[in-house]
């Protein structure tokens, strides 16, 4: 079960989402293993053995990246469902979350996009827009795959309704999982030294790009539960002093 936001802070507690992410996959990763496996490891076997071919199998690579989206936000959306169950101590199994998301794949998917595509004009054109748009938008997801009810555009208004306020300490996390990404590839650099290029590129690679979107998965769906928790105490904080 997590621990709700507390009314010493009206900010993201870095150090609570760090521990409670920890938690959720120290509970979960057995059960996460198969899905993971399917729906993220093989689908990137299968790109980074096309790049590795040369010939007109390479020419679908693109094609192939595009449809990889789905599986990944497949198991993303079941994912959020799973880490958000956990911490509220819902009674979940992974083929229920991952039939629950199953219903919210297409709305998941375009918001995805469109999340990427404005992330990356922001960068193109300033690159602190980018960033701020990163940051504003970073539960965006998690807002289409739990709050059902809400219109899929209205997400990008509810992250950045969400996460103002605690957007700094946000990018202070953002940074944290940067960092840990990087030295976790070069450890997986010096691992596949032995190996074939080919070989590392095709089968060792895709488990760091597994790994890293399961951590991210539910680092997204925790700091949602935790800003979710801070909303709802800013508003019970409001309703008593008004009654005050």
């Amino acid at each position: 079960m997590t621990v709700g936001a507390t009314a010493d802070t009206d900010k993201l507690d870095i150090n609570r989402v760090i521990q409670n992410t920890i938690d959720v996959l120290r509970r979960r990763w057995r059960s996460l293993v198969r899905p993971a496996f399917l729906l993220l490891y093989l689908p990137a076997v299968v790109l980074g053995l096309l790049d590795s071919t040369p010939g007109p199998l390479r020419a679908v690579l693109s094609i192939l990246s595009l449809v990889a989206l789905i599986p990944y936000t497949l198991f993303l959306a079941g994912l959020i469902r799973l880490a958000l169950a956990d911490l509220n101590a819902e009674p979940t199994s992974v083929q229920e979350a991952m039939t629950s998301g199953r219903r919210r794949l297409w709305p998941l998917l375009g918001i995805n996009i469109l999340t990427a595509l404005g992330v990356a004009l922001g960068l193109v054109l300033l690159i602190v827009p980018g960033v701020l748009l990163a940051l504003a938008w970073c539960v965006a997801a998690a807002v289409v795959a739990e709050e059902q009810a809400l219109p899929a555009m209205e997400s990008f208004r509810r992250s950045a309704e969400l996460t103002r306020g605690s957007r700094l300490n946000i990018f202070g996390l953002g940074l944290a999982f940067l960092v840990a990404e990087i030295l976790a590839s070069l450890a997986l650099t010096i691992v596949s030294l032995p190996f074939p290029h080919g070989f590392a590129r095709a089968l060792l690679w895709p488990l760091l790009s597994a790994a890293t979107s399961v951590v991210g998965g539910v680092l997204m769906a925790t700091v949602y539960n935790e800003l979710r928790w801070l909303q709802e105490d800013r508003a019970a904080a409001g309703s008593s002093g008004a009654g005050i």
